[in-house]
């Protein structure tokens, strides 16, 4: 079995499009949170109105891969196209628990 997997995700709203862009992604979350492997798939904006950043954790880069090649994340990805105004960013990592081990990991 392999370690979970942390994905960290920005996506860039064109400016004055956080907005729809947001209502795109909460159509696509309830699907995103019944895939096998999903632990964690969270939203969150910043204060710059054009960066929409996603906090995930997914069982396995198996699940991953599984989230990555799905219809539902094309259909998203072809809709939020227009909306953005530059190409997604996404970092995974492997955690690497030190000190307090509720703390310490993700």
């Amino acid at each position: 079995m392999s370690d979970p997997v942390v994905v960290i995700a920005t996506v860039h709203p064109a400016p004055g499009r956080r907005a729809e862009v947001l209502e795109v992604i909460a159509g696509n979350v309830p699907t995103v949170h019944s895939e096998d492997g999903c632990e964690t798939y969270a939203v969150h904006t910043a204060e710059d109105p054009e960066r929409v950043v996603f906090v995930e954790r997914w069982s396995s880069a198996d699940a991953l891969a599984a989230h990555a090649a799905s219809p539902h994340m094309a259909a998203t990805n072809e809709r939020l196209a227009p909306m953005l105004a530059a190409p997604t960013e996404v970092f995974t990592a492997v955690a690497v628990p030190l000190g307090d081990p509720g703390k310490g990991a993700f």
